[in-house]
């Protein structure tokens, strides 16, 4: 059984995820399937990978992000979607959402 074949989508909260965060772990993901996403990272698709990141459909999160979710109590239930492909975890957030 392959890697990818191992990925689960969870959902956590922020205080959950924030560790991660911390540790320059945290991309976030939109208008990409969440799984797409984690498969390409662990079938080390780089340029699939790349691609995503040079359209801003792979990033870290904004300070204001960050900040909303630290600060503001309507984000301290909110579940967010995460996969984990070690070392690092994917959050599925698109902004047009919220």
């Amino acid at each position: 059984m392959g890697a990818e074949n191992k990925i689960k989508k969870l959902e956590g909260s922020w205080a959950f995820l924030k560790k991660h965060n911390e540790r320059n772990a945290l991309f976030l993901v939109s208008s990409v399937s969440l799984m797409a996403v984690g498969q390409a990272v662990a079938k080390d698709q780089k340029d699939f990978v790349v691609e995503l990141i040079k359209d801003g459909r792979l990033r870290r999160p904004t300070p204001e992000e960050l900040e909303m979710w630290d600060s503001d109590g309507e984000w301290r239930d909110y579940l967010f979607p995460f996969v984990i492909v070690q070392p690092f975890v994917f959050v599925e957030y698109d902004i047009e959402d919220h």
